[in-house]
């Protein structure tokens, strides 16, 4: 099982990308809301969804082969 596989089914692909990106960088110290999406820093920082709490840490979007 990947870290992405223990998302709801209503996380996104781009979503489910940030998660294990996140998860592959060690960035730590962060909660996921599931049911609002929105992640929250042990700074007290809230984040609308995993997509923009990840680009802040320096995540690039994947490239959508067709």
């Amino acid at each position: 099982m990947t870290n992405d596989d223990r998302l709801p089914s209503k996380f996104t692909d781009d979503e489910r990308y940030a998660w294990k990106w996140l998860h592959d960088c060690g960035i730590d110290s962060w909660l996921l809301d599931m049911k609002t999406k929105e992640v929250h820093c042990y700074n007290e920082s809230v984040y609308d969804n995993l997509v923009e709490f990840a680009t802040y840490y320096g995540m690039k979007k994947p490239k959508v082969t067709p």
